[in-house]
């Protein structure tokens, strides 16, 4: 927007809306560096929110990935205490730690990464979607009919991917024994 009304005012030689007219007038004065120096300030202005807002977002959803993190562990080893001695003897402790370690850092890295995207993207769908039922319902009706085939895409590749990776993990629960001997 800052840009624009530069473009406009000195290459076009267009004049301020009157809202902005008053703003940029009265903090920058009235000559044409007022309007650089309004755009500069304008830039300047969004990019700082824009740091400060990512750095908040970073900080929350990390803050609450290590106490999501910390009440899974602090929970899975009050129910491993609370397991019987036959219980641990019967189990492999591979497959324990894996799951202890593994897992819980799988769901922290998923709060911390992509959990705060997902709920955005909904949101801005349910959005589009409001919007567009509201401009033409049955061209959304259309456009929604393609959801079943993509929706029928996507499960079948992911009951293909999910074998490879049971089998990897699988993997890796056997490799935790020979590391205990050591």
């Amino acid at each position: 927007m800052a840009i624009k009304i530069v473009v406009d005012n000195l290459l076009q030689s267009k004049k301020l809306p009157g809202q902005w007219a008053v703003l940029v007038f009265n903090l920058f004065g009235s000559n044409t560096f007022a309007i650089l120096n309004f755009a500069l300030a304008a830039v300047l202005l969004i990019a700082v929110v824009g740091a400060v807002s990512s750095y908040t977002e970073k900080y929350l959803t990390t803050s609450v990935a290590q106490w999501v993190a910390h009440e899974l562990r602090r929970m899975m080893y009050q129910r491993i205490q609370r397991l019987s001695l036959a219980e641990h003897g019967e189990s492999r402790t591979g497959d324990l730690l894996t799951r202890v370690t593994g897992d819980i850092d799988a769901i922290q890295d998923f709060i911390t990464t992509a959990l705060l995207g997902i709920v955005i993207n909904v949101l801005t769908l349910g959005g589009m979607l409001g919007v567009m039922f509201y401009i033409n319902w049955r061209f959304t009706l259309i456009g929604l009919s393609v959801a079943p085939v993509l929706f029928l895409v996507v499960y079948f590749y992911t009951k293909r991917i999910k074998k490879p990776l049971a089998t990897s993990k699988g993997g890796r629960a056997n490799c935790f024994p020979a590391w205990q001997k050591c």
